[in-house]
């Protein structure tokens, strides 16, 4: 390969006298000089900040140029699909995601079952043991809906009735195992918690109640470390009633989520910054686009993501997104055949995918687990049989193994339910990170997602590390740009 090119370069803003460029602190600018083909594409100047500039300059011309067809393909693997766990019919699953323990162990809730039939908390280990850690009777909580595991290895979640009053509980599980109710809900302050917790970095507890407060149609609340209770805001038909979904905190400490209903009459998606000023971003209606059982998943870029279930108008839901600067889109339209009515949300991997399940669909009507590349393919990983299990309603969890988890609410062996795990493909084509058995701008976008990412740090893809240095840098992103498929251009 040559790359004639370099002399057709100039350093713009040159850097300090003595700085070595190689260091990669720089962060200066970099001219191609208007010769074609480059002038013709409207490049002829661009950044390069804090990497080496000739470096970069090399990746960044060959993923503009489409560097070194390599039109070859491999065959990908299937995923593997497997049941970690059968429930019978009297003790089965709900709409609640799996939660991974520091060890490897899955931890979560069945609804109804145990010693006294108001639910339990349940926990398979590293090796496949699945026992009950905690049965609910109802004084302490009826039909929990979902775990949340604190840095103190303690347990936290909600269960919809019973307490005191049956308006429902907030709980926690230490890790020696000692159960306690943390809040009784009483209707005033919230009414039918179905969603779980969410931990703040100070230690507080986040959550919504469906029901309940100032005008019945539910309330955002928070418990504090020293244990007091507040309410921070009741839901009221016009920015939206009856949340089903949890809160999920940006990283400038404002908190996210959904309404089911309300606003213009189907749905909401809200927001409540720090200082408490909550404001509705999206208001849900028209064919298809109502109705979010499911929460906000933040990507990266500050991106919001979701589904609904377009139930109100006989639709079959969406996948939708809102940028930053507050654009709605709607990513894929479900059409039955690919999955219906998903009532759990995104889960964003580390090659910048979006994975989720669909409730129903598919010719057998089961439903499915679907995926979405960055390039914004949509793809059916797995379609649910009924033995296999059946109508998944909760979402997905990624495993440090990069395995998808979760439950579903009936099938299986015993009819009440499984847990399962789905083993994503693999692919023998060098550069390729998605798995799809091709090298394409999908690999691209996972490379740079990754970018300056470590073993251990959250966003790290091994996929991406091509020479398994154990960072993601300069050298994968070349590596899988020279392996384009023929002709393809990566913006």
């Amino acid at each position: 390969m040559k790359f004639a090119f370099v002399k057709d370069v100039s350093v713009v803003t040159a850097p300090p006298p003595n700085y070595a460029v190689s260091t990669g602190d720089w962060n200066g600018s970099i001219a191609l000089k208007p010769t074609k083909p480059w002038a013709a594409r409207g490049l002829s100047r661009f950044k390069i900040p804090q990497l080496s500039a000739w470096l970069r300059l090399f990746a960044a011309v060959s993923l503009l140029a489409g560097v070194v067809a390599l039109p070859a393909q491999a065959a990908v693997t299937a995923p593997v699909y497997s049941v970690l766990h059968n429930l019978d019919g009297n003790d089965s699953f709900t709409k609640v995601e799996v939660t991974i323990g520091s060890d490897g162990s899955l931890y979560g809730t069945t609804p109804y079952g145990g010693t006294d039939r108001y639910g339990t908390i349940w926990k398979i280990n590293p090796a496949g043991a699945f026992s009950v850690l905690h049965h609910f009777n109802v004084t302490n909580g009826d039909y929990p809906t979902g775990v949340t595991l604190g840095s103190d290895g303690s347990l936290y979640g909600t269960a919809a009735g019973g307490g005191t009053t049956d308006h429902g509980t907030l709980w926690k599980m230490n890790s020696a195992g000692a159960f306690s109710v943390l809040h009784n809900f009483d209707g005033t302050n919230g009414d039918t918690p179905y969603a779980g917790v969410t931990l703040g970095s100070d230690g507080s507890l986040y959550g919504t109640t469906t029901n309940g407060g100032t005008y019945d149609r539910g309330t955002l609340w928070k418990l504090h470390p020293a244990g007091a209770f507040s309410v921070l805001h009741h839901f009221g038909r016009t920015n939206g009633e009856n949340p089903y979904a949890g809160v999920t905190l940006g990283s400038d400490g404002s908190l996210y989520g959904t309404t089911s209903w309300g606003g213009i009459g189907y749905g909401t998606v809200w927001k409540m910054n720090p200082a408490g000023a909550f404001s509705v971003l999206h208001y849900f209606g028209g064919t298809n686009d109502e109705n979010p059982y499911a929460g906000v998943t933040i990507g990266s870029d500050g991106s919001l993501y979701g589904t609904t279930t377009g139930i109100e108008f006989g639709g079959n839901g969406t996948i939708w997104k809102i940028d930053p600067a507050g654009a709605f889109s709607v990513l894929h339209d479900f059409d039955y055949t690919d999955g219906a009515y998903s009532y759990a949300g995104v889960t964003i991997g580390s090659d910048g995918s979006l994975y989720g399940t669909a409730s129903q669909g598919d010719p057998d009507g089961y439903g499915t687990i679907w995926k979405i590349n960055p390039a914004g393919d949509f793809s059916v990983l797995h379609r649910f049989d009924d033995t296999n299990g059946s109508y998944p309603m909760d979402g997905i969890t990624i495993g440090s193994d990069g395995s998808l988890y979760g439950t579903t609410v009936s099938g299986g062996s015993g009819g009440g339910g499984v847990v399962y795990r789905l083993t994503l493909p693999t692919s023998t084509v060098p550069g390729d990170i998605s798995g799809d058995g091709k090298v394409d701008c999908a690999d691209i976008k996972a490379a740079k997602l990754s970018f300056g990412k470590r073993q251990g740090q959250a966003g790290f893809n091994a996929n991406a590390d091509t020479n398994n240095d154990n960072v993601i840098n300069i050298r994968d992103l070349v590596f899988v740009s020279r392996r384009l498929s023929s002709g393809l251009i990566c913006s």
